[in-house]
């Protein structure tokens, strides 16, 4: 009750026995009195925490996922996320790639031809796939990637990022992996 009546404004969250939450927003008054409004917050809690489950479960997927996958902001283009795959197949911390675009990561070649698959995509508004094509990452060595693009839109159709999941098919590519159909010799 002393809480109640302070003369500055307040606010506070009250668990109460029976498991509900209410969260007391209080206001003093001109001729000395105050007014409080009490607000039971227990589904918003309950509905924040699920929603936070849901995105660690999300994330863990999508960075254990051995296949390379990067969001990137449909307007600017920038990075807002890449997996653990992405950064081992480019050889460059997530800090060093998050916040540019393809243009301060790759040669100019091949930061044109990601932009142009990502402008189809985007046009699209379905998504696009690319098939196998050579790349040069920032370190020199070269790989085969097949990528899918998809549109992640909002609630009113508005493409707000553009989801990249890159398959390296190098090794697959590569004659050393090519097997035989039939052996050279028979037992």
């Amino acid at each position: 009750m002393a809480e109640a009546f302070r003369p500055d404004p307040g606010y506070m969250v009250n668990q109460l026995k029976d498991g509900r939450t209410l969260a007391v927003s209080r206001r003093p008054m001109p001729d000395g009195g105050s007014v409080a409004v009490h607000q039971d917050i227990t589904a918003h809690l309950h509905a924040e925490k699920e929603l936070e489950k849901t995105k660690q479960f999300l994330n863990s997927i999508i960075e254990n996922i051995p296949i390379a996958v990067v969001v990137k902001d449909a307007n600017t283009r920038k990075f807002v996320l890449v997996n653990r795959a992405f950064e081992a197949m480019l050889k460059v911390p997530r800090s060093e790639v998050l916040g540019k675009t393809v243009f301060e990561i790759y040669r100019a070649k091949d930061a044109e031809r990601i932009d142009a698959s990502d402008n189809e995509a985007l046009a699209n508004e379905l998504g696009a796939y690319s098939p196998d094509y050579e790349i040069e990452m920032p370190h020199g060595d070269t790989r085969i990637l097949a990528t899918n693009r998809i549109v992640a839109s909002d609630s009113q159709g508005v493409a707000r990022h553009l989801i990249v999941v890159m398959d390296d098919v190098t090794e697959k590519k590569s004659p050393s992996s090519v097997s035989h159909l039939w052996p050279t010799t028979m037992f």
